[in-house]
């Protein structure tokens, strides 16, 4: 038997059908009481006004064949929150041929500093801190290998908001299928960081780290960008190098971050004295009313601490561990010292007054170190 097509009433032969049942009539409409008031109609309120798009604007560009398929890719680096331009007549930097004059993230979005890589309909982006020192960034094409078609882009950055920072690198490939950004080893060492490109496959990165030097060579495999060796080698007699304490503060959502030195170049008890870092406070993470920082004393030196105390605001604050009997010897300026010697951490604590932080926060630290020589 066949079905129906939906919507047909199938009867048996001589049957009468039912009658088809009637529609339902709708309810009479309200007769409204002509006494009664006529129920008050709102006011419409107007749409709000659809938000503008950031504009984004093009800080780098240039055609290059990174896949080497024998055809340029346009390659675009972008941003809607960097805005190039000018940076303090103190503040420019040679080897950073795309300066930016300010970062600007709109207020209460959680949203770094950063740039779009675009190639093709691929992208990546890379971060780039705000720092007073960190204020742009270069690009440049290397061919790695010149008997393999393709190149590779490489991203070159200051590494942080202290005098004379170091360079950071990453290396960006693109092979067709995939658009990748390769962070590179990161060190030290005072306006330290470079890299060369020896023509046989490979990537040579080498910081001068007084009275040491890290070379660390990578070799391209494809899209990959693979460290194949590390090397660290003596250089210097650590008693000709200027040396410190490396700080490094516990930022909102980044963890310790290396944020510069103390004591600079007070290379002798005679040179003791008090020497200021400023540094960041709305990046601090404050945790249950206290931020956290370490001095870590990496290099060949001993460190001696007379005093330790950060300004934050109109507060000047102690370390929390000043408050136990008997306070350690960093919490006055009265020549009793706390050492550290190399490989030694000093965590710090201090408990901030509630409410937003101080946008400059200042570490005075009061002291000296010696640096060790080779010398038995």
């Amino acid at each position: 038997m066949k079905r129906a097509a939906a919507g047909l009433l199938l009867t048996a032969c001589g049957a009468t059908p039912a009658p088809e049942p009637s529609p339902p009539q709708p309810a009479p409409a309200p007769v409204s009481d002509p006494a009664e008031p006529a129920p008050a109609v709102e006011d419409a309120k107007p749409a709000a006004p659809p938000q503008e798009a950031p504009e984004v604007r093009t800080l780098w560009a240039d055609a290059i064949d990174l896949d080497g398929d024998g055809a340029s890719e346009r390659i675009v680096v972008e941003s809607a929150v960097v805005r190039a331009g000018p940076v303090p007549a103190d503040a420019g930097d040679a080897a950073l041929a795309v300066p930016f004059a300010r970062c600007e993230v709109p207020e209460g979005v959680d949203a770094p500093c950063e740039v779009t890589l675009r190639v093709d309909g691929y992208t990546t982006t890379l971060v780039l801190p705000d720092f007073y020192f960190d204020r742009g960034f270069d690009v440049q094409r290397l061919d790695l290998d010149p008997k393999v078609p393709g190149e590779v882009l490489l991203f070159t950055q200051r590494g942080g908001d202290t005098e004379d920072p170091p360079f950071h690198f990453h290396v960006a490939t693109y092979d067709g299928t995939a658009l990748t950004m390769h962070p590179l080893f990161r060190s030290y060492g005072y306006n330290s960081g470079a890299v060369q490109a020896p023509g046989d496959g490979t990537l040579v990165l080498t910081y001068d780290e007084c009275p040491d030097a890290t070379t660390v060579t990578y070799r391209q495999r494809g899209a990959a960008i693979d460290e194949v060796d590390r090397v660290v080698r003596r250089v210097a007699k650590p008693e000709s190098c200027a040396a410190c304490p490396l700080l490094f503060v516990d930022y909102a959502g980044a963890g310790f971050v290396y944020v510069g030195e103390v004591l600079r170049d007070l290379s002798s008890p005679a040179m003791a004295t008090t020497q200021p870092l400023v540094l960041r406070g709305e990046a601090f993470a404050i945790v249950d009313g206290t931020v956290s920082m370490e001095l870590r004393e990496s290099k060949p030196e001993r460190t001696s601490l007379d005093a330790v105390t950060l300004r934050w605001g109109d507060h000047e604050l102690r370390p929390t561990a000043c408050e136990r009997a008997p306070a350690p010897a960093y919490c006055a300026i009265d020549g009793a010292h706390q050492v550290l010697s190399p490989g030694d951490v000093l965590p710090l604590a201090f408990a901030v007054p509630p409410g937003p932080p101080p946008e400059d926060v200042t570490l005075d630290v009061s002291g000296y170190y010696e640096p060790l020589s080779d010398r038995p």
